[in-house]
């Protein structure tokens, strides 16, 4: 039933359901685990940073726990920009090319999208931009392989820049307005169900606002 919760992203019941079994079985990994995932999905990250340093200590060789530890640390340094309905996250250097291009354009998705569907999220939401493929796929699921450019958690959308490069670092360009408008519409349409959405409709919901032909 717990892990039933955290899947589904039940961020306000999962923690307290989680936090009971971890007081039950303080030595066993698997609930803090879960926790510490969650809550980084969640964009909680002084819970996950506390749930994943206490989950190194009982289960060093847990590689999703280790490489989400590890991006949470780095994600520490990261620089950000807030705007009314957003906060851009981006590593210091080349990425902040694209951040700077972001709050305009995405306040005008906000209005778009929010208008759509009369619904305004309660807490901004956190746009990640990952330097690479590598991060944005340990971002989304504590594990380097993802087939995907960008992924929304509800209150968190995670995104690569995009950028040429090694196949193995980067998936190369794309119309990144087009993928935040299709990820942002997740953020509302997840958050007016509160994450009780049927996956299919949330997706369709998120396909008919791109607005453009397929292609």
């Amino acid at each position: 039933a717990v892990h039933h919760l955290s899947f589904n992203r039940q961020y306000e019941g999962a923690p307290e359901a989680l936090e009971e079994a971890i007081r039950r079985a303080p030595a066993w990994p698997a609930p803090q685990i879960e926790l510490g995932l969650m809550e980084l999905q969640s964009g909680r990250d002084d819970r996950a940073l506390k749930a994943l340093q206490s989950v190194a200590k009982l289960d060093p060789f847990n590689k999703r726990a280790a490489n989400s530890l590890f991006l949470l640390e780095e994600l520490a340094t990261y620089r950000q920009i807030e705007s009314e309905h957003f906060i851009i996250r981006y590593k210091p250097g080349v990425d902040e090319v694209v951040a700077q291009m972001m709050p305009g354009l995405l306040e005008k998705l906000h209005e778009i999208v929010s208008t759509r569907f009369e619904f305004t999220p309660k807490r901004k939401t956190v746009i990640e931009l990952m330097p690479d493929h590598q991060r944005f796929a340990v971002r989304i699921t504590g594990m380097p392989f993802v087939h995907t450019i960008a992924a929304c958690t509800g209150p968190v959308i995670a995104m690569e820049v995009p950028r040429e490069g090694q196949p193995s670092q980067h998936m190369g360009p794309f119309d990144w307005p087009r993928v935040l408008q299709h990820e942002y519409t997740h953020t509302i349409t997840l958050g007016q169900t509160r994450n009780r959405i049927p996956h299919w409709l949330t997706e369709a919901a998120a396909v008919s606002m791109e607005l453009r032909p397929r292609g």
